[in-house]
């Protein structure tokens, strides 16, 4: 997600869970940007089609109320944005994907190289339920099913985003490459567009190769197969290399009962969905310092960004939220 001026996403205490974090490998210290918890996962990494050789695909789907001539005239703008800041990323792995559009209905999958972009006309829908915040957003990338979502209006405002959209994309796409947020101020790879550059900077070149690179450690002959939700998704190559630090987003202690305090506002959900596809009752929104205490039932896995858990205490106010109840902790979007 890419923010005008507001704070990052969720992480807890104890224990870094999430997209929020800023894992970086020992050996590389003294680096600003950070990789994903999500580098690996073929359905969250639109590296991994390009990693195969295989063409990248544009489509786009609305949300809210617009008149066909603006939305087809939108839809030719932002690809033509998405297929700039695409091409500017993969200059730096030195590659050269063929890039189409595609009308829907659109295969929903980063690993076969189809991105999907929904523009949002309906602001307070985007707002409450995609980027879940106060904050202005411009932008929300969804980790768990690949997904970039745009607040027209506001990418479109000049006085929001001086690009008309080119900055917001280019910030998302990293996310859907494998990137977390750098703490360089300049990068475009942090978290506030006003403080982002217009094209990428030397951090954020060195953010993308190194996601490269570890994909072709992971996996040197051939592409990652596609999960599913029967596969399992812990593999030898989403497992940390023994030659480098784990990375905290994925990190816990050994005791599986832990108080986490959430330092940012998140859910905690009773399936695995999209948290805007659940209903009040499916979920149950914690706020910013609010304790959960819980059982990991998953060791150190995260499964589409889900921690499943078991809560040892209730939560006040929960529908679902009582002592024994299985759920899952997510952060449901990437700033």
């Amino acid at each position: 997600m890419l923010k005008w001026m507001s704070g990052l996403s969720l992480i807890f205490t104890s224990v870094c869970v999430y997209q929020g974090c800023m894992p970086k490998k020992a050996t590389e210290a003294d680096t600003a940007y950070a990789v994903g918890s999500w580098w690996s996962d073929s359905k969250s990494n639109l590296l991994t089609a390009v990693k195969a050789n295989q063409p990248l695909t544009v489509c786009f789907s609305s949300n809210g109320t617009v008149q066909p001539a603006a939305l087809s005239r939108d839809e030719q703008h932002f690809f033509s944005l998405t297929q700039t800041a695409l091409r500017s990323w993969m200059s730096a792995l030195n590659v050269s994907p063929q890039i189409s559009q595609a009308s829907l209905p659109c295969k929903n999958d980063l690993s076969l190289g189809f991105l999907h972009i929904t523009l949002h006309y309906d602001v307070n829908y985007f707002q409450q339920r995609l980027a879940q915040t106060t904050s202005p957003t411009l932008g929300v990338f969804l980790v768990g099913d690949g997904q970039l979502h745009l607040n027209v209006p506001a990418v479109l405002n000049p006085a929001r985003d001086p690009t008309k959209g080119y900055k917001t994309i280019l910030h998302e796409l990293g996310h859907g490459l494998g990137l977390n947020h750098s703490d360089v101020p300049n990068a475009v790879m942090q978290a506030y567009l006003n403080r982002a550059a217009n094209k990428l900077t030397q951090d954020d070149f060195n953010g993308i190769r190194d996601v490269w690179q570890r994909l072709g450690q992971a996996s040197p002959q051939e592409p990652r197969p596609i999960q599913t939700p029967s596969t399992p998704r812990e593999s030898a190559a989403a497992r940390p290399r023994a030659s480098e630090a784990p990375e905290r987003a994925t990190s816990f202690s050994a005791n599986p009962r832990l108080q986490l305090r959430a330092r940012y506002d998140t859910w905690l959900k009773a399936t695995t969905a999209q948290s805007y596809e659940l209903g009040d009752e499916q979920k149950c929104f914690l706020k910013l310092n609010d304790s959960v205490f819980v059982e990991r039932l998953s060791g150190n896995q995260l499964v589409s960004g889900h921690l499943q858990v078991r809560l040892l205490k209730p939560i006040a106010g929960c529908e679902f939220g009582s002592a024994g109840t299985v759920a899952y902790l997510y952060n449901q979007h990437i700033d």
